[in-house]
This record gives C-alpha cells, sequence and structure tokens, in this order.
C-alpha cells in the first residue's frame, strides 16, 4: 500500500517529489519555532497562506516548499538561525525573519511512520515530507532552545 504525503496533490505536479534519495527514518530532528508553539510551525513554506506570495525558482525548490525543513542537531539549527539572521542588514528584515521564522529551536522525534527525508546537506539542513497520517509533530516537543542564547 502506497503512503499519501500530506500537501500530495501539490507534490503531484513536481517530477521526482519527494526525491528518489528521500527515506524513512526513525530520528531526532530541529526546527525553527516560535514560542508557544503551534501547528502553524510546523507548516511547509509553500502551504502557509502567510507565504503564498513567496518565489521559489526551479521545480525541485518547489517541491521542497512542500517540505518541513529540519536540522540534524541543535548546533545546526541554531548556527543556520544565527547566519541567517545576520544575513540580513536592515533591523526591519531582521524584525520579519524573526516573526516568520520565529526565536526558537525545538527538538522533535520523528518514526517511520511518520514520512521521509533527504540527507542532511553540510550545514545539517535536510528536508521532511509528512505522511497524511493522523498524528502531530507538536506533539513530539521534548525541549525548546532559543536561538540567541
Amino acid at each position: 500500500m502506497t503512503k499519501r504525503f500530506k500537501y500530495q496533490e501539490y507534490l503531484d505536479k513536481y517530477k521526482n517529489c519527494p526525491m528518489q534519495d528521500c527515506a524513512e527514518q526513525d530520528l531526532i530532528a530541529y526546527r525553527w519555532v516560535h514560542q508557544p508553539i503551534t501547528e502553524d510551525d510546523f507548516r511547509p513554506i509553500l502551504a502557509d497562506p502567510n507565504q503564498a506570495n513567496k518565489i521559489i525558482d526551479g521545480d525541485d525548490r518547489m517541491c521542497t516548499g512542500y517540505a518541513l525543513s529540519l536540522f540534524k542537531d541543535a548546533n545546526a539549527a541554531i548556527t543556520e538561525y544565527r547566519k541567517t539572521y545576520e544575513r540580513f542588514d536592515r533591523p526591519s528584515k531582521r524584525t520579519r525573519f524573526k516573526e516568520g521564522k520565529g526565536t526558537f529551536s525545538a527538538k522533535i522525534s520523528i518514526t517511520k511512520n511518520d514520512g521521509v527525508s533527504d540527507m542532511p546537506k553540510s550545514n545539517g539542513h535536510f528536508h521532511f515530507f509528512e505522511y497524511d497520517v493522523d498524528s502531530n509533530l507538536v506533539d513530539t516537543v521534548s525541549e525548546i532552545l532559543d536561538n540567541f542564547v
């Protein structure tokens, strides 16, 4: 039986989406979140109505726009957050970034039943495509770290 993904109707529009190197894995991951954490913190960028006008180039990028951006460990999540934050030269852009992404990193548990992910890149980032199952990643949060401490 083939498992259905959340946002399957969008993923079907792209060739090889999710990518062929994605696999089911039991793992711990980190995601940028707000405090308090809500389900909105676990919505892919292209599925977020607040990001509806986001422009992403290329089918591969459009495909991953329906995946959650996660990090393999706390250090990778916080380091990449701070690097991204520092790239914004104006205070207004930094404020928008913090409002959009939150200022915390949440430790979550993912099982093989939750979806598939690709391998982490050199910065620790990877994509996670959720299955359309009755689970809530918010419920798996076991630790919340401040990205600025």
